[in-house]
């Protein structure tokens, strides 16, 4: 089956190609895992980043969008290959596996899945490039992934933060940064899903947080005092922690420069 999907890939009819690539990730989503452990074990997937079909304009626009749907069908193997598992098809919630994974798994998960969800984004189509039946479809299937991706990715954002390391917590917090600005692309995709028939109701509703900035940081805290890992109970709370080691790393350590003490006088 999936020589099959191959070869029919290598066509040079943009609607022949882009059929044989959702039928590839509907078969990755719904089929039986061991296709996608296939696909994972194969050392490249889809050679398509210079396609291009010159039958006529419409070839020409749709070219485009198989090129970039190939490479997140790539990424998306990769993603396999280097987890052991789907991010699509894991367990999600309170017992999900991104919310029990061990912290040091998390940290080298996390990027995984992120150039998962970015190949994805980087599909950029707008409400009047959905033209067709096959573009379309494509969408459709992309948009649940995205779903599943952002479920995920909320899970792993807010697993065992509280009991990272110094060194940790700095990685954590580069990623919670990158979670923020990809949610903004995240809600773009779901407004577009709005406009070709998709109901509200299975749409998810994302609300924007912002984290503190240095200044309003500096005014809470005004006299930063050398951290001590203890347990945080509040995410503002780690938040504050995170931005203040960088002014922390330059304090004196009162090991090595005890404070002076004052001249003693003779009598």
């Amino acid at each position: 089956m999936a020589d099959t999907l191959f070869e029919r890939a290598t066509n040079a009819s943009w609607v022949v190609v882009f059929k044989a690539l959702i039928t590839t990730h509907h078969m990755m989503v719904a089929g039986n895992e061991r296709f996608l452990q296939f696909l994972a074990s194969r050392n490249t997937l889809f050679n398509l980043s210079n396609f291009l079909d010159k039958t006529g304009s419409h070839g020409y626009d749709m070219s485009t969008f198989i090129r970039r749907y190939s490479r997140y069908l790539n990424e998306k193997a990769f993603a396999y290959r280097q987890m052991s598992f789907d991010f699509g098809r894991v367990k999600k919630g309170a017992e999900g596996v991104m919310r029990t994974m061990p912290v040091e798994k998390l940290l080298k998960g996390m990027p995984t899945l992120q150039s998962q969800i970015d190949a994805l984004l980087e599909f950029d189509v707008h409400p009047n490039e959905l033209t067709n039946g096959v573009i379309n479809a494509c969408f459709l299937l992309m948009f649940k992934d995205l779903i599943k991706l952002y479920a995920c990715y909320n899970d792993g954002i807010i697993n065992k933060f509280f009991q990272m390391k110094r060194g940790q917590c700095k990685d954590g917090l580069e990623i919670y940064k990158r979670f923020l600005t990809r949610m903004t692309r995240v809600s773009e995709v779901f407004k577009i899903a709005e406009t070709i028939g998709i109901d509200k109701n299975d749409i998810p509703e994302l609300t924007q947080a912002n984290p503190p900035s240095d200044r309003s940081v500096k005014q809470m805290a005004p006299r930063p005092q050398p951290p001590r890992l203890q347990k945080l109970k509040r995410p503002l709370q780690l938040l504050l922690l995170l931005l203040l080691l960088p002014a922390l790393d330059h304090l004196p350590d009162p090991r090595r420069h005890p404070p002076s003490r004052a001249p003693t006088m003779l009598c």
